[in-house]
C-alpha cells in the first residue's frame, strides 16, 4: 500500500511518547495461531507495537510456526507480546476500552471505525487505550463487553457480517493511525543548512581571483576587500544553498573568461 508511506515511516507510533498515542491491541482467547500473526503484521503496517494476549496457554501460540509465519517480519510484536490470564489484568492502566465485535450490545456507544479512530487518538494523548478483539467465533461475551467504554461495528453487508480477525485489525488500525496522523501536530520545518567554513572560503577565493581577472579590484584592494566580504558572509543569514549557487555563477564567470 504505497499510498501509506508516510504512515509507515513512522515506527512505534502506538507508543510515541513524543506525540502522545499509545494504543494497546488485546487479543481474547484467540484460536488461530495464523490470526494472532496477522494481526501483528497489520500492527507493524500501521506503526503500533503495544499487544496482549489473554490466553491460558501461557503465550505458546505466540511462538507457534503458523504465528511466525503469518508476522513475517512483525516478529518483535510478537516477541513483545504481553500474555494476561484475564482481561482486566491486560486492560490496567487503560483510560479507554474500545471492543470489536458484531454481537448485540446495548450497554453504550457503537462507533463506526472512523468514530473509533478519532475518539481513541484523543483519548490516548493522556493514557493508553485498549483495542479488544473476541474469539475468532464467539467474540466477546457480554461481561468482557462490560468491561468496553464503547463498541466498535464495522459496516459489513447484511447476511455476512463476520471478519476474520486479522481483517477487522487492519480497518480499526488503521483509521487509528489515521487519526493520530491527522491529530499530531505539524512537524516543525527543517532549518535550512547553513554554509560550512571551507565553502565559505573556497567562494571568497574564487570570487576575488574573478574580480581580479575583470580588473574590479587591485592586487593592493585584493585583502581589504576579502575581509569585508568574509565578514559580510559572517554576519548574514545566507543558506548552504545559496552560497553554492553563488558559487556556480562565479564558475560559469571562469569558463566564459577561459573561452574568451
Amino acid at each position: 500500500m504505497n499510498g501509506l508511506g508516510t504512515l509507515r515511516s513512522s515506527p512505534g507510533r502506538g507508543q510515541d511518547p513524543g506525540r502522545g498515542f499509545a494504543l494497546r491491541v488485546v487479543l481474547v482467547q484467540p484460536r488461530s495461531p495464523g490470526n494472532v500473526g496477522a494481526v501483528a503484521r497489520c500492527m507493524a503496517n500501521f506503526g503500533f507495537q503495544e499487544l496482549r494476549l489473554v490466553t491460558p496457554d501461557r503465550g505458546a501460540i505466540l511462538r507457534d510456526q503458523a504465528a511466525l509465519r503469518r508476522a513475517r517480519w512483525a516478529e518483535p510484536v510478537l516477541d513483545q507480546a504481553q500474555v494476561h490470564e484475564t482481561l482486566e489484568s491486560a486492560l490496567s492502566e487503560c483510560c479507554r476500552v474500545y471492543g470489536a465485535s458484531s454481537h448485540p450490545w446495548q450497554e453504550g456507544a457503537i462507533l463506526d471505525p472512523r468514530q473509533f479512530g478519532d475518539q481513541a487518538a484523543e483519548a490516548s494523548k493522556n493514557a493508553p487505550v485498549a483495542l479488544v478483539l473476541g474469539r475468532e467465533r464467539e467474540g466477546l461475551t457480554r461481561e468482557e463487553q462490560s468491561l468496553c467504554h464503547a463498541m466498535v461495528r464495522i459496516p459489513t453487508r447484511d447476511g455476512y457480517p463476520d471478519l476474520n480477525l486479522s481483517h477487522a485489525a487492519c480497518v480499526l488500525l488503521y483509521e487509528e493511525a489515521i487519526a493520530q496522523e491527522r491529530q499530531s501536530p505539524p512537524a516543525a520545518p527543517r532549518p535550512p543548512a547553513l554554509p560550512r567554513v571551507e565553502e565559505s572560503e573556497r567562494f571568497l577565493r574564487d570570487a576575488i581571483e574573478v574580480f581580479l581577472a575583470i580588473d574590479y579590484l587591485k592586487p593592493e584592494t585584493a585583502r581589504p576587500f576579502l575581509l569585508r566580504l568574509r565578514a559580510f558572509l559572517c554576519h548574514t543569514p545566507i543558506t548552504r544553498d545559496e552560497l553554492l549557487a553563488l558559487q556556480g555563477i562565479l564558475h560559469r564567470i571562469r569558463l566564459a573568461m577561459a573561452r574568451s
